[in-house]
């Protein structure tokens, strides 16, 4: 079903499919699939908040998959007690 399965944090796991360099998603503490598997790559959950990637930039969501704001980001971020800090290069930001 899986190729690979993290710890939980915030009662959502990371899990991969399509082997080492497939895609990621995430799992609740039944194994129903909460988040499809369809980033390049993500971060664990801290305070409700993900960092996703699914191309070449970053995203925040919370834990239904949706975005918490409207911004991408050049680096992955981890929120701490209500903050995260935030990587941005002199490039042109997207909008979402």
């Amino acid at each position: 079903m899986y190729d690979e399965a993290r710890p939980f944090y915030d009662g959502l796991a990371q899990v991969g499919i399509n082997g080492k360099y497939g895609l990621r998603g995430f799992i609740d503490k039944t194994g129903k699939m909460v988040i499809p598997a369809q980033y390049a790559e993500v971060t664990n959950f801290h305070d409700g908040v993900a960092a996703v990637s699914l191309k070449k930039t970053w995203q925040l969501i919370d834990h239904t998959g949706r975005p918490i704001i409207n911004r991408e980001f050049d680096a992955p971020t981890v929120f701490s007690e209500g903050l995260a800090p935030a990587w941005l290069t002199r490039r042109s930001v997207t909008w979402t």
